[in-house]
C-alpha cells in the first residue's frame, strides 16, 4: 500500500517486528540489542496491536485514551496442608483463595469510581495435586487494567490489602503478592502521530465501529459530528454527487480517500437509512 502510494509521501520507512509483545519483553531487547544503533532510528513510531472486536480488514485509531495500563500481579495464598477429611486440623488455602477471588471484585464495584474503568480478572488458579488432600498453597495469576494512575496505585494497594486481611482472619501465614514491573505497560494516551493528523484533513473515512475503537484510518477526531449524517448523504458523497458537509446543519468531519481504501482490499459502503451506523470498510 506504501509503495503505490510513494507519491504521497517521503522519507525511510523501517518496519519493526517486536517479539514477545505480550510479556513487555521484546522491545527492549531489541534495544538492550542496539536496534537504534543498526537502524535508522524513526522521527515518528506507529504502534500497530491487532483487535479481535474489529472486523476483518478494518484499521482503527482514536486521539486521547486507547490502551488501559496493564499489570500483572503473582499471588501465592498459604496455608497449613492436611487431609481433607479432617479440615479443622489445616488452614485451607483453596477456601482462603476462593474468598480472595470473590474479594477482589468489591475493589472495582465498591472503592472505584463508577465511571473510572477498572478490570480485575485472576486468570490462573493452580493448588492442590488430589482429591482429599488439602495443600499448603494456591497460586493466583492476576491481570489488572487501570486507565489513571492514582486509581493504579490504589487498586494495587487494595489488592495487597485484601490478600493479607482474608489470611489474617483465618490465622494464616502471610501471603506473597509480587506485581510484575517486568510485564507492566503504561496507558495509552494520545500518541504523537494524533496530534500532528489533527492539524490536517484525514486520509481515509471511517467504520461502524467507531463508537468503540474511534474509526478506521484517518477519521478526524470528533465522532460526534460524523453520527448526524444520513445514510442517503453518504451514499451521495461515496458516488462524488456531494461533498462532506454540502447537506445538513453539521459538517461530516471525515474525508473517504477511495484510492487508498481500494490498495487496502476493501470498498465502503454506506449504511441502511436508520441504523445509526455510519460508513463502513469491509472486504
Amino acid at each position: 500500500v506504501l509503495t503505490a502510494l510513494k507519491g504521497e509521501w517521503s522519507g525511510t520507512l523501517l518496519f519493526v517486528a517486536q517479539p514477545a509483545e505480550e510479556i513487555v519483553a521484546g522491545a527492549r531487547r531489541m534495544l538492550e540489542d542496539g536496534l537504534y544503533r543498526r537502524f535508522p532510528k524513526p522521527d515518528y513510531a506507529l504502534a500497530l496491536h491487532c483487535d479481535a472486536h474489529l472486523p476483518v480488514g478494518t484499521v482503527a485509531y482514536r486521539a486521547g485514551l486507547s490502551l488501559a495500563a496493564s499489570d500483572a500481579v503473582d499471588i501465592v495464598v498459604k496455608g497449613q496442608g492436611g487431609h481433607g477429611a479432617a479440615p479443622h486440623l489445616t488452614v485451607d488455602p483453596v477456601v482462603l483463595a476462593a474468598r480472595i477471588i470473590l474479594d477482589l471484585q468489591t475493589i472495582v464495584s465498591r472503592e472505584v469510581n463508577p465511571i473510572d474503568p477498572v478490570v480485575i480478572t485472576v486468570g490462573s488458579i493452580h493448588g492442590g495435586t488430589k482429591h482429599n488432600i488439602i495443600p499448603n498453597e494456591v497460586r493466583l495469576q492476576l491481570t489488572v487494567r487501570t486507565t489513571r494512575t492514582e486509581t493504579r496505585d490504589h487498586v494495587l494497594r487494595a489488592i495487597e490489602r485484601i490478600c493479607r486481611a482474608v489470611a489474617a482472619s483465618a490465622r494464616a501465614p502471610e501471603p506473597e503478592i509480587r506485581v510484575r514491573l517486568d510485564e507492566y505497560t503504561p496507558t495509552t494516551v494520545k500518541p504523537l502521530v494524533l496530534a500532528s493528523l489533527r492539524k490536517r484533513l484525514p486520509l481515509i473515512g471511517f467504520s461502524a465501529a467507531f463508537a468503540r475503537a474511534g474509526a478506521a484510518i484517518g477519521i478526524y477526531p470528533d465522532f460526534r459530528e460524523v453520527g448526524v449524517q444520513t445514510a442517503e448523504m453518504v451514499r451521495r458523497y461515496l458516488e462524488g454527487q456531494s461533498r462532506p458537509g454540502s447537506e445538513g446543519p453539521r459538517k461530516l468531519k471525515a474525508v473517504v480517500n477511495l484510492k487508498v481504501v481500494r490498495l487496502l482490499g476493501l470498498r465502503a459502503v454506506a449504511p441502511e437509512e436508520g441504523s445509526g451506523s455510519v460508513v463502513e470498510l469491509v472486504r
